[in-house]
């Protein structure tokens, strides 16, 4: 689904448009019980485009706040989606990547796999993310992941809760074909499926008063050092 990997697979606005195709097709067609979410090439996501970044940093509140809505919108289907949702993450995962990932219901990574909120080392604020982040790893990890914009190796991701499982190099993939008749029993039960859209709903009542108050962070803050 992610498919730049010239760039790393770097979320542009072209590429949040296909994404938001891609969850339409799969969401409307019955047939397809379970998204899967992985990069092309040898990351899963650099974060966002900061070729696109620097054109809108110095753009008027407004256009930035359309920016940040875009991305906004699109963690939030992911993590509301009402079918089952799995990341399989190999490589970088940074920034915006890390929120496509942590938005899903699980996240499968082989060892090459390395998570990094950056925001912080190029004067952005990872407003948005940090809601999902929070969500998975608690207070305290979060801080220190967002303060010292590190990258995280699989292992230790696994260890804090913020991945489900790691698996050998190049074998996330294969780990998910192990996973999906599980996940497809799942869908196909009526009760486990009003489950899904009882938390989502819930999830929903949670995390929109948190995203009213991260938009404006984020949009203020879209600024690269030169």
């Amino acid at each position: 689904m992610l498919t730049r990997p010239d760039m790393r697979n770097a979320i542009s606005a072209r590429m949040m448009d296909e994404i938001q195709d891609a969850l339409d097709l799969v969401e409307g067609d019955d047939a397809l019980k379970v998204l899967i979410i992985r990069g092309e090439g040898d990351a899963f996501c650099a974060g966002a485009d900061l070729g696109e970044l620097k054109k809108i940093q110095n753009a008027a509140f407004e256009e930035n706040m359309e920016a940040s809505l875009a991305l906004t919108g699109l963690f939030k289907r992911i993590y509301t989606f009402p079918k089952a949702t799995i990341a399989a993450v190999h490589g970088p995962c940074v920034a915006g990547g890390c929120g496509i990932a942590t938005g899903c219901d699980l996240i499968i990574a082989d060892e090459t796999a390395r998570f990094r909120y950056s925001e912080a080392a190029i004067g952005f604020v990872a407003a948005i993310v940090t809601i999902f982040l929070l969500r998975s790893v608690g207070e305290k990890h979060a801080r220190e992941l967002l303060l010292t914009a590190r990258f995280l190796p699989a292992d230790e991701a696994y260890r804090i809760g913020l991945i489900n499982e790691v698996v050998a190099r190049g074998k996330h993939l294969a780990r998910l074909r192990r996973h999906r008749p599980a996940v497809l029993n799942h869908r196909r039960n009526p009760h486990k499926q009003t489950g899904k859209r009882v938390d989502s709903s819930q999830v929903q009542i949670d995390i929109d008063p948190r995203m009213k108050r991260s938009l404006p962070v984020g949009a203020d803050c879209i600024r690269i050092p030169t």
